[in-house]
């Protein structure tokens, strides 16, 4: 490749946040002139990772002991404008995130979140359930230590950099479907 194509992919590569690994997929995927995953697959894909996404909200939060009717709000408007994520009927949807809120209830969010970060293996997915989950954080208005404690141990776990999290943080505020509260 020209120097200056390596430039431009070098710059796409660190606006996207990819790793090398995830940067040479794409470049090999755009090289084969094929796609990463069919339409098909992602869905297959998201069917497989809903629970993780629910459970990750839930416990952001349950983080701070108690769940805030926004918070249930937030958790179901997350889920319902993503498209990725209408893969379940409303009553479904509720059911869902009824039984991962009673299941988080008492339960040790690291060894919850490294459970989760074993089927949440890809970067991107990592990010994404990142941004739901500080969607969640916000949704109640309040800042509370435990949930930005349970922020960390997520960044930890799914190994995001600090520039990813600020990210995350943009994206998450600006989420229409959610009515983010107070000074959070």
């Amino acid at each position: 490749l020209a120097e200056a194509e390596i430039d431009f992919l070098d710059a796409t590569q660190a606006a996207f946040t990819l790793d090398e690994t995830e940067a040479k997929e794409v470049f090999e995927a755009a090289r084969k002139h094929s796609g990463l995953l069919t339409l098909e697959e992602k869905s297959e894909k998201m069917k497989a990772l809903m629970p993780q996404f629910v459970q990750c909200m839930a416990l952001i939060a349950a983080a701070d002991g108690e769940v805030h009717h926004e918070e249930r709000l937030g958790v179901r408007a997350v889920l319902r404008n993503i498209p990725d994520m209408a893969v379940l009927t409303p009553q479904e949807l509720d059911q869902a995130i009824d039984a991962a809120l009673d299941a988080v209830q008492g339960k040790d969010g690291a060894t919850e979140l490294a459970a989760i970060a074993k089927v949440i293996s890809a970067p991107p997915d990592r990010y994404w359930t990142t941004v739901y989950v500080m969607i969640i954080a916000l949704a109640d208005g309040k800042t509370d230590w435990r949930e930005v404690k349970f922020l960390e141990l997520m960044k930890a776990t799914f190994g995001l950099t600090d520039l990813q999290m600020d990210i995350a943080m943009d994206t998450a505020k600006q989420f229409p479907a959610v009515d983010l509260g107070g000074n959070a």
